[in-house]
Protein backbone atom coordinates (compact mmCIF):
# COMPACT_ATOMS: atom_id res chain seq x y z
CA UNK A 1 0.00 0.00 0.00
CA UNK A 2 1.38 3.19 -1.28
CA UNK A 3 1.16 6.56 1.46
CA UNK A 4 -0.24 9.44 0.08
CA UNK A 5 3.04 12.59 0.94
CA UNK A 6 1.40 15.62 2.60
CA UNK A 7 2.18 18.88 0.41
CA UNK A 8 5.83 20.05 0.74
CA UNK A 9 6.49 23.53 2.28
CA UNK A 10 7.66 24.75 -1.00
CA UNK A 11 3.89 23.94 -2.72
CA UNK A 12 2.48 25.29 0.49
CA UNK A 13 4.21 28.85 0.14
CA UNK A 14 3.20 28.71 -3.83
CA UNK A 15 -0.12 27.99 -2.97
CA UNK A 16 -0.69 30.88 -0.47
CA UNK A 17 1.50 33.18 -2.73
CA UNK A 18 -0.88 32.49 -5.47
CA UNK A 19 -3.80 33.20 -3.26
CA UNK A 20 -2.33 36.35 -1.61
CA UNK A 21 -1.55 37.66 -5.54
CA UNK A 22 -4.93 36.70 -6.69
CA UNK A 23 -6.81 38.63 -3.82
CA UNK A 24 -4.54 41.59 -4.13
CA UNK A 25 -5.60 41.83 -7.96
CA UNK A 26 -9.00 41.90 -6.52
CA UNK A 27 -9.11 44.50 -3.99
CA UNK A 28 -6.92 46.87 -6.47
CA UNK A 29 -9.60 45.85 -8.92
CA UNK A 30 -12.66 46.97 -6.34
CA UNK A 31 -11.16 50.30 -5.47
CA UNK A 32 -10.55 51.42 -9.20
CA UNK A 33 -13.91 50.94 -9.83
CA UNK A 34 -14.76 52.64 -6.46
CA UNK A 35 -13.05 55.60 -7.62
CA UNK A 36 -14.82 55.25 -10.72
CA UNK A 37 -18.00 55.16 -9.24
CA UNK A 38 -17.36 57.84 -6.95
CA UNK A 39 -16.04 59.82 -10.16
CA UNK A 40 -19.14 59.21 -11.87
CA UNK A 41 -21.12 59.91 -8.74
CA UNK A 42 -19.73 63.48 -8.59
CA UNK A 43 -20.34 63.95 -12.16
CA UNK A 44 -23.98 63.17 -11.84
CA UNK A 45 -24.37 65.67 -8.79
CA UNK A 46 -22.26 68.79 -10.48
CA UNK A 47 -24.56 67.81 -13.39
CA UNK A 48 -27.88 68.47 -11.96
CA UNK A 49 -26.55 71.57 -9.77
CA UNK A 50 -25.67 73.18 -13.37
CA UNK A 51 -29.31 72.50 -14.95
CA UNK A 52 -30.43 73.70 -11.58
CA UNK A 53 -28.46 76.79 -12.11
CA UNK A 54 -29.28 76.84 -15.67
CA UNK A 55 -33.56 76.87 -15.05
CA UNK A 56 -32.42 79.82 -12.15
CA UNK A 57 -30.53 81.73 -14.15
CA UNK A 58 -33.44 81.59 -17.36
CA UNK A 59 -35.88 82.14 -15.13
CA UNK A 60 -34.20 85.70 -13.30
CA UNK A 61 -30.70 86.48 -14.63
CA UNK A 62 -30.36 88.72 -11.33
CA UNK A 63 -31.16 85.64 -8.95
CA UNK A 64 -27.96 84.43 -9.97
CA UNK A 65 -24.10 86.70 -9.55
CA UNK A 66 -22.08 86.86 -12.42
CA UNK A 67 -18.57 85.60 -11.77
CA UNK A 68 -19.27 84.09 -8.12
CA UNK A 69 -19.45 81.26 -6.81
CA UNK A 70 -22.67 78.97 -6.60
CA UNK A 71 -22.86 76.41 -3.78
CA UNK A 72 -19.25 76.41 -3.83
CA UNK A 73 -19.08 74.16 -6.44
CA UNK A 74 -20.55 76.27 -9.48
CA UNK A 75 -18.76 79.26 -10.89
CA UNK A 76 -20.24 81.48 -13.95
CA UNK A 77 -18.66 82.64 -16.52
CA UNK A 78 -20.81 84.50 -18.65
CA UNK A 79 -19.86 86.39 -22.01
CA UNK A 80 -21.27 88.65 -24.54
CA UNK A 81 -19.76 87.44 -28.23
CA UNK A 82 -18.74 90.89 -29.93
CA UNK A 83 -20.21 90.38 -33.31
CA UNK A 84 -22.36 87.19 -33.45
CA UNK A 85 -25.35 87.70 -36.15
CA UNK A 86 -27.60 85.46 -36.83
CA UNK A 87 -29.95 86.93 -39.55
CA UNK A 88 -30.43 90.06 -37.72
CA UNK A 89 -30.26 89.26 -33.97
CA UNK A 90 -27.23 89.65 -32.33
CA UNK A 91 -26.83 86.36 -29.69
CA UNK A 92 -25.04 86.35 -26.36
CA UNK A 93 -22.79 83.29 -25.33
CA UNK A 94 -23.80 81.75 -22.01
CA UNK A 95 -20.91 79.54 -20.67
CA UNK A 96 -21.33 77.59 -17.28
CA UNK A 97 -18.23 75.61 -15.82
CA UNK A 98 -18.23 73.54 -13.23
CA UNK A 99 -15.35 72.84 -11.24
CA UNK A 100 -14.53 70.41 -8.35
CA UNK A 101 -15.16 72.57 -4.84
CA UNK A 102 -12.47 75.15 -4.96
CA UNK A 103 -9.88 73.27 -7.50
CA UNK A 104 -9.45 75.06 -10.66
CA UNK A 105 -10.64 71.66 -12.71
CA UNK A 106 -13.24 71.45 -14.94
CA UNK A 107 -15.76 68.72 -14.50
CA UNK A 108 -18.36 69.87 -17.10
CA UNK A 109 -18.57 72.90 -19.67
CA UNK A 110 -21.65 74.00 -20.82
CA UNK A 111 -21.74 76.66 -23.56
CA UNK A 112 -25.09 77.62 -25.21
CA UNK A 113 -26.22 80.85 -27.15
CA UNK A 114 -29.46 82.65 -26.65
CA UNK A 115 -31.25 86.58 -27.65
CA UNK A 116 -29.90 89.11 -24.88
CA UNK A 117 -32.66 90.32 -22.95
CA UNK A 118 -34.17 93.36 -22.71
CA UNK A 119 -31.92 94.68 -20.00
CA UNK A 120 -28.63 92.58 -21.06
CA UNK A 121 -27.48 95.03 -23.43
Amino acid sequence: MRRSRGLSLVEVLASLTLIAGTMTALLLAQARSLRQLAATRQGTEAHTLAEELILTWKADPSSVASDGAFNATLRWVRKESPSWRTSTRELQEIRLRVYRGDEDAVLAEYVWLEAPRRGDR
